[in-house]
């Protein structure tokens, strides 16, 4: 779902180990997207910058 400032929230799939976290996507500019996951509550993040390909 669409939240503030251009940022979406929701569930994201590691399709390496078939887990789901509660994740964030949100644009950087007009070429990335910063993509972020979080396990346990928010104890455990992580994420990557995803850029737009010429």
């Amino acid at each position: 779902k669409q939240g503030k400032d251009q940022k979406w929230s929701g569930r994201i799939l590691d399709p390496n180990t078939g887990s789901t976290y509660d994740s964030t996507i949100g644009l950087i500019g007009a070429n990335a997207l910063r993509v972020q996951g979080c396990a346990f509550g928010g104890m455990f993040c992580g994420g990557q910058t995803w850029t737009r390909v010429n």
